[in-house]
């Protein structure tokens, strides 16, 4: 089967009512990772506060069905697909799912891609967020997260 990487943003819908947005992502990396671990899903999550940008690697078949779900999802609005390819490797194969947020730490990797002053996801191409998770994710903070999240 060929190896697929799906590539979308969408716009935090996350009910701050519901409890800690941190909480609430930790909540949501888990139950991707288990679910990717199933699937032989991999990817990255980056989240900024106001979007979420995300790559999806797999199964074509399992991969567009895992996209569909999210976009689906209450949480996310605005979900648009940015790109879908076939690709010979996998960028976050060590991953069923990394997360990356936008911190103190991070800032200046997103304002690097910010167009007139505003990051805006659904206006940067798919090489674009595929460099940002990239290079975001290099910085290991999926378990800074994790961990204020606790």
């Amino acid at each position: 089967m060929p190896l697929s990487r799906l590539i979308y943003v969408s716009e935090n819908r996350i009910d701050p009512a519901d409890g800690s947005t941190l909480r609430q992502l930790a909540a949501i990396l888990e139950a991707s990772r288990r679910n990717n671990a199933a699937k032989t899903i991999t990817g990255a999550l980056a989240f900024d506060g106001g979007w979420f940008l995300q790559v999806l690697e797999g199964e074509r078949r399992a991969v567009w069905a895992t996209f569909e779900r999210i976009a689906g999802d209450e949480r996310h609005g605005g979900t648009e697909l940015i790109e879908m390819v076939e690709v010979a490797d996998r960028f976050f194969g060590n991953w069923w799912m990394g997360l990356a947020a936008r911190t103190g730490a991070t800032a200046h990797l997103f304002r690097s891609y910010e167009s007139r002053g505003v990051f805006s996801p659904a206006e940067m191409s798919g090489r674009q967020i595929l460099e940002l998770m990239v290079e975001v994710s290099k910085l290991g903070l999926d378990r800074e997260v994790a961990r204020r999240a606790a």
